[in-house]
């Protein structure tokens, strides 16, 4: 079975004005409780998957969970649990339909160890549940919003979160719209269930697709690796490489959209606004941490006194969970995870080609970026700073094109521009702190002495770029 569901997070204070919004203050409160399980290494999780012990009024319902298409499917295979009175123990027998006993065996066994390994309950969530049907168009849907607590290692975590599940129906559209008024209207945010850090995947599409099929399959793969972290920065984690995979996530995302955003009809020009808007203010956090924590220890290793005061950043940082519950962000994320979702909109219309719209993407940022290294060290900070990120985006480019050339040529490509992105990462986060300290002037021996050593140092870190930028041939483009 797939589960196709949206969870939003539900800020406390808005609790009442969402229940009455949605008719659910008469709706019955049903408690349940649910023992999730794995072993103690947490074997299951790290393959994506979820065991869990429900109870659902007076039964008892044991529940595998694995990851679907898309961040909002799952698969899921529940059984029936016998149990006349306490809590039944757990049993990985139980899943015995072939997708679901595969993917344990895959998760938890080996040639040399072929038994079930013992699992251990992890965590434990009792909620009290408020449900309804309703039918929008052809889509019927349940709302639930369950208000409750989390309970692990001793502590509890409150929970309260609104579930939208797709029932049945032709698609998701209405389903789509209803959590993007509830975004709006209430504040609400996505909330996904996810590892501590999120990185991207392997690029993976049918290179005989059509090309919007192939392009709502990169979005997708945008979105595996945006929705966890942003879910986890949401609900207020500050992990700076949390924060750093979700900017990589929204500007692979951007990239794509940006680049080869034509091969499909109903890409909605307006999501960029607030996706590049969350994008840099995400990067001020990690600009202010990046400073004092990179720097610092090279400072000290050539000869300077501790720096005592950092200059502050040129916008006033939003706090990371803020930027992402931004609604007009939540809403584009929406947007844009419907679009993945969505089939072909035209069958009628002509797809170009995606393969002949990457070779032309790609040679237009291959020559840019050959032309501006030829002469890098002559450019203004704010063209090299341009630089780096039309390299980026050649290499997301590159990467997501992977699936339609040869491999190996596109690897051996990758590897050619990735000295010169590490090289124009590290000259521009120096010029970053430079330029903060021009704006704010020093106020104690080490800042002094880190002012001059980065302004003496940018010319050396502007010949190593463009000499980096030089190795990038064009005998190397797969594309050609």
């Amino acid at each position: 079975m797939v589960e196709f569901e949206l969870k939003l997070e539900v800020p406390p204070v808005r609790k009442a004005e969402v229940l009455g919004a949605l008719e659910l203050t008469r709706a019955p409160a049903v408690s349940r409780s649910a023992h999730y399980f794995d072993t103690e290494d947490g074997r299951l999780s790290a393959s994506g998957l979820a065991l869990r012990l429900r109870r659902e009024g007076r039964r008892w319902v044991q529940t595998l969970k694995a990851s679907g298409d898309s961040p909002v499917h799952r698969l899921e295979d529940s059984v029936a649990v016998r149990a006349p009175k306490g809590i039944p123990s757990v049993d990985l027998d139980r899943h015995g339909s072939p997708g679901a006993r595969e993917a344990l065996e895959r998760a938890l066994t080996s040639p040399d160890s072929p038994q079930w390994p013992v699992l251990v309950e992890r965590f434990l969530v009792k909620v009290s549940r408020r449900a309804r049907h309703i039918e929008l168009a052809d889509e019927h849907l349940e709302i639930a919003f369950d208000v409750g607590t989390m309970e692990a290692a001793g502590k509890k975590l409150p929970i309260c979160e609104l579930a939208i599940k797709l029932q049945s129906g032709g698609s998701s559209e209405h389903m789509f719209e209803l959590a993007k008024r509830l975004v709006h209207e209430h504040h609400l945010w996505l909330s996904l269930e996810s590892t501590p850090v999120t990185k991207a995947l392997k690029v993976n599409f049918d290179p005989d697709d059509e090309g919007d099929q192939q392009l709502r399959a990169m979005v997708r793969h945008c979105l595996w690796q945006i929705l966890p972290n942003a879910s986890k920065v949401a609900a207020g984690s500050e992990d700076s490489e949390q924060v750093h995979q979700l900017r990589v996530g929204l500007r692979r995302l951007r990239t794509v959209l940006r680049e080869v955003g034509g091969l499909a009809p109903d890409v909605d020009p307006s999501w960029e606004t607030p996706l590049s808007g969350t994008f840099r203010q995400l990067g001020v956090c990690r600009d202010q941490e990046s400073m004092a924590k990179n720097l610092q220890p090279r400072l000290l290793a050539a000869g300077a006194p501790e720096v005592a005061s950092w200059p502050p950043p040129m916008t006033v940082a939003v706090a990371p969970s803020l930027a992402v519950r931004d609604p007009g962000f939540q809403t584009a994320l929406l947007g844009v995870l419907a679009f993945s979702l969505r089939r072909k909109v035209d069958p009628l219309g002509k797809c170009p080609s995606s393969r002949r719209v990457f070779a032309k993407k790609l040679n237009k940022l291959h020559v840019k970026v050959m032309s501006d290294g030829r002469c890098f060290t002559q450019l203004p900070i704010e063209q090299q700073h341009r630089v780096r990120k039309l390299l980026k985006r050649l290499r997301y480019l590159a990467e997501f094109a992977k699936p339609l050339f040869k491999q190996g040529k596109v690897e051996r490509y990758l590897q050619r521009l990735r000295p010169a992105q590490d090289a124009l990462g590290a000259h521009n986060d120096d010029a970053v702190v430079l330029e903060a300290w021009q704006r704010h002037p020093p106020t104690d021996a080490g800042a002094w002495f880190a002012v001059g050593w980065l302004s003496a140092n940018q010319v050396h870190t502007a010949e190593i770029c463009r000499h980096a930028l030089k190795q990038i041939s064009n005998s190397d483009r797969f594309w050609a």
